[in-house]
C-alpha cells in the first residue's frame, strides 16, 4: 500500500502584543516658597536718573506708563500691568549752562512690580536677576524709546538699587483713617482738655488757704 503521507503541522499564531499604555503626566508641583506664588509676590526697586525738568516730569501721567513699559522690555516675563511706578523729583539744586538753561536734575523713579499668583517662582527669580544685571546705559536706552512720543528724555541713569522680593502679605497697604478715627481723636482731645482745665482749679483751691493764712 502507499505510504500515508505526513500531516502538515498549522503554524503557530504570532502572539498579540499589549497596547503600550499612555504615561502618566507628572501632577503639577503645589505652589509654595520653592515651586510658585501662593499669594502672588511684590519686587521692589528704585532708579535715579536725570532729566532737564524734574518738576515737570514727575507730573506727566505719560512718564510713569511710559517707564513701566520701558522696564518690561527687558524681560520677557514682564507684564507692563505688573508694574507701577512713582516719580518723585529729588534735586534741589539745578545745574546752569552758560546762557542759564536748566541743564539736568535728579529723579528718582520707584518701581512696585506685583507679580500674581498664577506666576511660578520661577518668574520672580528672572525677574529678580533682570534688575539686579540691568546696565545704566541699558535702562536709559530702553526708557527713552519708550518716552520718544513724549517730549521728554532721560539724560543720565546715575543709580539702579538692589531688588528687594517679598510676598504680599508681607507688603501691606496702610488703610487711611476713618471717620471714627477722627472722631476718637476729637474726643481724646477735647477729654485732655478738660482734664486740663480740672487740675487747674483744683490747684488753684488749694493754694487758697495758703495765700489766707499767709494774709
Amino acid at each position: 500500500p502507499a505510504p500515508t503521507p505526513e500531516a502538515t503541522p498549522a503554524p503557530t499564531p504570532a502572539p498579540s502584543l499589549a497596547p503600550t499604555p499612555a504615561p502618566t503626566p507628572a501632577p503639577s508641583p503645589p505652589r509654595g516658597p520653592e515651586n510658585g506664588t501662593e499669594t502672588g509676590m511684590v519686587i521692589k526697586f528704585s532708579t535715579t536718573i536725570k532729566v532737564n525738568d524734574a518738576a515737570e516730569f514727575c507730573e506727566s501721567e505719560a512718564v510713569s506708563d511710559a517707564a513701566a513699559q520701558g522696564f518690561a522690555g527687558l524681560s520677557e516675563d514682564l507684564d507692563p500691568s505688573w508694574i507701577s511706578v512713582e516719580c518723585e523729583a529729588i534735586s534741589s539744586l539745578r545745574r546752569l549752562s552758560q546762557d542759564g538753561r536748566r541743564l539736568e536734575e535728579a529723579v528718582q523713579l520707584s518701581y512696585i512690580i506685583s507679580v500674581p499668583p498664577s506666576a511660578s517662582i520661577v518668574v520672580v527669580q528672572n525677574i529678580e536677576a533682570v534688575i539686579s544685571g540691568a546696565k545704566a546705559e541699558e535702562l536709559k536706552t530702553v526708557l527713552n524709546d519708550a518716552l520718544s512720543a513724549t517730549e521728554f528724555k532721560i539724560m543720565e541713569v546715575t543709580s539702579i538699587s538692589d531688588p528687594v522680593v517679598m510676598t504680599n502679605a508681607e507688603s501691606p497697604t496702610p488703610a487711611p483713617p476713618t471717620d471714627d478715627d477722627k472722631g476718637n481723636g476729637e474726643q481724646k482731645a477735647t477729654t485732655d482738655s478738660h482734664t486740663k482745665e480740672h487740675a487747674a482749679l483744683g490747684g488753684a483751691a488749694l493754694l487758697a488757704p495758703l495765700l489766707l493764712a499767709c494774709a
